[in-house]
């Protein structure tokens, strides 16, 4: 897998949150909290290099692709 186990559970981690961000209006920090993201630096880096942008910005694109 190329990976360390931290990197593995981040990245399953990160997902959860990803499908979280699209499907719910929760606050981005509570979302992060739930998956078990609970150091913020790190959580981020792992999301930036996943989605190339920041939770928030990724929630604004991915809830446009949906507006009429």
């Amino acid at each position: 897998m190329n990976c360390t186990v931290t990197d593995y559970i981040y990245l399953v981690r990160i997902g959860y949150v990803h499908r979280a961000l699209v499907n719910t209006n929760d606050s981005v920090a509570d979302i992060f909290e739930r998956h078990g993201c609970t150091n913020h630096h790190l959580s981020m880096k792992y999301f930036r290099n996943q989605y190339g942008c920041t939770p928030r910005e990724h929630r604004k694109k991915e809830q446009s692709k949906y507006k009429t």
